[in-house]
């Protein structure tokens, strides 16, 4: 399971252009995984889904936090129980920050692979000059 840290005040979901975005490896994979086969994302996550979200530790319990916050005594903001495993860095949000970017560079590569395949092609004669 991949945690993620949540965004710097710099970089909210707010300021991030499109409709929705994915959110991690374990987002995507079980969004694709959605659509190629249906049902088989659902098992994984039924079987492990809970499971996944808990721990042997036992935490303070802080109440209802609707009306108010129930840490204020020492704010833990964001920050909790699994913190020591998130991560700082997502490539999925990179790849959905920075989308140009990365299609430009795809196309790129693609048409510097198709144009070094055809000068192999027409180098050995496989190709009429």
């Amino acid at each position: 399971m991949s945690l993620r840290s949540p965004p710097g005040p710099s970089r909210t979901s707010s300021s991030i252009p499109g409709r929705n975005f994915w959110v991690g490896v374990p987002s995507a994979m079980t969004i694709l995984g959605e659509r190629v086969a249906p049902k088989l994302p659902d098992g994984c996550l039924g079987r492990s889904g809970v499971k996944s979200q808990q721990s042997g530790r036992t935490t303070p319990r802080r109440g209802s936090n609707l009306w108010e916050p129930q840490d204020e005594s020492a704010d833990a903001g964001a920050r909790g129980a699994f913190s020591q495993r998130a991560h700082r860095h997502d490539p999925v949000l990179w790849a959905a920050l920075h989308r140009t970017g990365v299609i430009g560079g795809l196309v790129a590569a693609g048409v510097a692979t198709a144009g070094l395949a055809w000068l192999g092609a027409r180098h050995n004669g496989h190709v009429p000059a």
